[in-house]
């Protein structure tokens, strides 16, 4: 099994990437279905897998040379998102948003997407890694700053899984909230479904703040009342009915 393992992985990298001997697959269908089942390495092949889909997917590291079709860059930000390791969520995050700038975001908005929702189930899956901290600063990055719906919507969703392990959510409580009913600085999202996305973030926030034990915890009370509050606004003052 181990040698049917190695085998794998090394027929995917070479259509994937390539290697020092073949250049990658011409066919971006081949390069596709090895991103793909690159997502099924084993555990001994984990840290090798990460490395081929993050190329893929983000480029070396002056975030040049990935994959030209954007197909293929979605299927490696799928498979990035079953994996625990660290150079998941730098890859997924780089996809999503970038650089400071954003300049070196992902220029196809169903690779953001793909990213964003990957991202969700990496922290998710994974809420002890403490690179989750990246996963959720993206994520509230693309909520607040992403031009297209669907990918602000994606992010929305995924800070409603990012709760487990996180001590302090009001930084999630606050980018929801200005998504749904707005800020002093900030209009609500102008797209529905984005809203709609976070009441339900909220929602499940405010769920999961009262079944911790440390539900005591003054910063998190005061999360819990403040997603409430955006809730109840967003009931009463939300015109735009769907």
């Amino acid at each position: 099994q181990e040698a049917a393992m190695q085998a794998l992985f090394v027929i995917c990298k070479q259509a994937l990437v390539g290697d020092d001997e073949r250049s990658k697959d011409e066919s971006w269908e081949a390069r596709e279905a090895a991103a793909k089942a690159l997502g099924y390495c084993g555990l001994n092949y984990e840290a090798a897998a990460i490395g081929v889909l993050s190329h893929a997917l983000a480029g070396d590291e002056t975030h040049e040379n990935k994959d030209e079709v954007a197909v293929v860059r979605k299927a490696a930000a799928n498979s990035l998102g079953s994996f625990m390791g660290k150079g998941s969520v730098v890859a997924l995050s780089q996809a999503l948003v970038g650089d400071a700038s954003h300049k070196t975001k992902d220029g196809d908005w169903e690779v953001r997407e793909a990213a964003a929702e990957a991202l969700l189930e990496y922290i998710s899956d994974h809420p002890w890694e403490k690179e989750r901290a990246m996963g959720v600063g993206a994520l509230i990055q693309a909520l607040e700053g992403d031009e297209v719906a669907k990918v602000r919507k994606a992010a929305a969703e995924g800070l409603g899984g990012s709760l487990n392990g996180v001590a302090d959510i009001s930084h999630v409580i606050g980018a929801l909230s200005q998504a749904l009913v707005g800020s002093e600085n900030h209009d609500m999202d102008k797209e529905w479904k984005v809203r709609e996305a976070a009441a339900e973030s909220l929602g499940r926030i405010g769920q999961h703040i009262g079944a911790r034990e440390d539900e005591d915890n003054p910063t998190n009370a005061a999360s819990a009342a403040s997603a409430l509050r955006a809730l109840r606004q967003a009931l009463v003052g939300d015109g735009e009915h769907q």
